[in-house]
């Protein structure tokens, strides 16, 4: 999306949805279900954080890497704007569960109170969903149920 908005090429809602499910969405399930099958604890996030300090350009939302500059807690530095409240305690929040896992990938994020990836059940942890500084757990398939459609590289 970001080198069509600096070509001058609008993309369409359409456009959009279908790329990141092609991108995104379904390859990062695939490797999840993967996970799950052959016994790897697994958990899968969605970044939403729409903050005034971490957008390219009015209305470019949440973009793949946003969040690196909430686990750094730079978006001030980068941009020169002032973090929200929310957004600082959304830091927090994102730090915390990435030490959580860094210090014991087996449980370190279950004992941080997010569940383990599993389809069907609200597993799927969304961060900055509507610029929340509290996640929010959600079934994979809000977000996947359209993946059947979709070949992955590989012909998967």
């Amino acid at each position: 999306m970001i080198p069509a908005f600096g070509r001058g090429i609008s993309t369409t809602a359409a456009q959009r949805d279908q790329f990141l499910l092609e991108s995104f969405t379904c390859p990062i399930d695939f490797k999840a279900r993967m996970g799950i099958a052959h016994d790897v604890p697994t958990w899968v996030y969605r970044y939403f954080g729409d903050w005034i300090n971490t957008r390219l350009y009015p209305r470019s939302g949440a973009y793949h890497g946003t969040e690196l500059q909430m686990l750094f807690g730079n978006s001030e530095d980068v941009s020169g704007i002032a973090a929200s409240a929310a957004q600082v305690r959304l830091t927090k929040v994102m730090q915390d569960a990435w030490v959580a896992f860094a210090n014991d990938p087996v449980n370190g994020l279950s004992e941080f109170g997010w569940p383990r990836f599993e389809t069907g059940k609200e597993t799927l942890v969304r961060l900055g969903f509507e610029n929340s500084p509290e996640p929010d757990f959600v079934k994979p398939e809000v977000y996947s149920r359209n993946c059947s459609g979709v070949v992955l590289a590989g012909g998967r």
